[in-house]
């Protein structure tokens, strides 16, 4: 029941966080029913069979009417005036101060309009009942719209999306090397999880090592070999050595030099790391590995 409720105001709030006009001929209806209902005692089907009913019901049906039309219009024009949301109190105050006398005026009006006609409302248009009915319709009628334009604006809420400008697309790498080991482009596959470090000799060639201490000596740029291997795993320790986690063994830190790392399998070359790039490869490396200082080397 309260899902078909929901769905049925929704239907007649898709256009704006007012009612339509179908919506609006039905509360008009249902308020000048609901006024009558409560007088008499006799049955309501009985009730409608008398003149005096009908001409009471058409000047209240219509005093409904135009007070939803004269809401809706000031509703209309405060929300072009004033924001809810930034001026929540000031649209409020002025629904409070159009939206109740100008209704309450004209119903008073109306009434009046019918009275030459209605010898038989008489007794019931100008009494202190009727004039409670029109107060009531006012209150009811600007508390139903300010509930639909709350739950309106609660439903179109804007969502705060971040404007993505571009999209970075994540590089994917390969699970084996094609390493140049001749001067006739001899090609040599090495699985990259097999490789602890890579590192350049003085002579020229590189020298990849693998976890099991095998080598492989190639011709190939340091730099291009760095395209190939991912960021996460190998990291560029120096100009000379790319190496795994798993590689190092100890680091030992020199005051206002840079450091030193111990690499498994034992490396042939020393692997220095700038004072510039000591931060980086440790936050690299994560302090996953023991470090030495120069004063526990001493000892």
């Amino acid at each position: 029941m309260k899902k078909r409720a929901v769905a049925w105001l929704r239907l007649h709030l898709r256009e704006g966080p007012y009612p339509n006009s179908p919506l609006l001929l039905l509360l008009a209806f249902l308020a000048g029913i609901y006024a009558l209902c409560p007088l008499p005692s006799e049955p309501f089907f009985k009730l409608v069979t008398h003149l005096w009913f009908l001409y009471s019901f058409t000047a209240l049906f219509t005093i409904a009417n135009g007070q939803i039309i004269i809401i809706n219009l000031i509703c209309k024009r405060l929300d072009i005036k004033y924001d809810w949301e930034t001026q929540f109190w000031l649209r409020l105050v002025w629904q409070l101060l159009l939206g109740l006398p100008l209704p309450v005026i004209a119903s008073l009006l109306v009434s009046w309009l019918f009275f030459p006609f209605d010898q038989h409302s008489a007794r019931y248009a100008y009494t202190g009942y009727m004039l409670k009915e029109i107060l009531n319709m006012a209150v009811n009628f600007n508390g139903l719209y300010l509930f639909c334009n709350f739950y309106y604006h609660h439903q179109n809420k804007p969502v705060k999306e971040i404007a993505i400008t571009e999209i970075e697309r994540q590089p994917s790498y390969a699970d084996y090397l094609y390493l140049r080991i001749s001067d006739e482009k001899e090609e040599l596959r090495v699985r990259v999880s097999d490789i602890a470090y890579i590192y350049r000799t003085e002579t020229g060639p590189l020298v990849l090592r693998r976890h099991d201490a095998s080598s492989v000596i190639f011709w190939e740029s340091l730099n291009a070999v760095q395209k190939l291997l991912d960021p996460e795993i190998f990291c560029r320790a120096s100009r000379n050595f790319i190496i795994t986690r798993d590689a190092v063994d100890r680091t030992r830190k020199h005051p206002d030099r840079g450091m030193t790392l111990e690499l498994i399998p034992p490396c042939d070359e020393i692997a220095k790391v700038s004072k510039d790039a000591k931060k980086e490869v440790e936050a690299w490396i994560k302090n996953e590995v023991r470090s030495l200082t120069d004063d526990e080397t001493k000892s």
